[in-house]
């Protein structure tokens, strides 16, 4: 027979895993945005610094990205239609891009892609979907 403290440890662990697996299971919608930044290797390419990605109203940041390194991030689209845009500076000079407006109602997987000079391009496709 089990005692009432092993059975409330039992019950205990039972909600925190459920609670564990709601929580992991809901961490992308099904209209959220997977942006991933792409930064390409260079012969004296230098770090970008400040590098913003915006989703709408929704954004991330990141203090360095080296050339070579990709860093991705999942936001949930903001504004209407949500735009994807980012801010950054390369080689010491402020650059400001914008991109598509992605219709709502879906999820995508978007790919930004940092040239050595600092230029940036763009694709995206509808989820599910793979960009290589």
């Amino acid at each position: 027979m089990k005692s009432a403290t092993t059975h409330s440890r039992s019950t205990g662990l039972v909600w925190t895993a459920a609670f564990v697996m709601s929580v992991g299971l809901g961490c992308v919608r099904r209209d959220d945005v997977q942006v991933r930044v792409v930064y390409e290797n260079g012969a004296d390419a230098k770090p970008v610094e400040n590098f913003t990605v915006f989703v709408g109203a929704n954004k991330s940041w990141w203090a360095t990205i080296s050339p070579g390194e990709s860093v991705s991030v999942v936001l949930p689209p903001a504004g209407e239609p949500p735009q994807v845009s980012a801010i950054y500076t390369a080689a010491g000079s402020k650059k400001d891009w914008r991109g598509p407006s992605l219709p709502a109602g879906a999820g995508y997987a978007v790919e930004l892609r940092l040239a050595p000079n600092g230029a940036l391009t763009e694709r995206h496709c509808t989820r599910p979907c793979s960009l290589p």
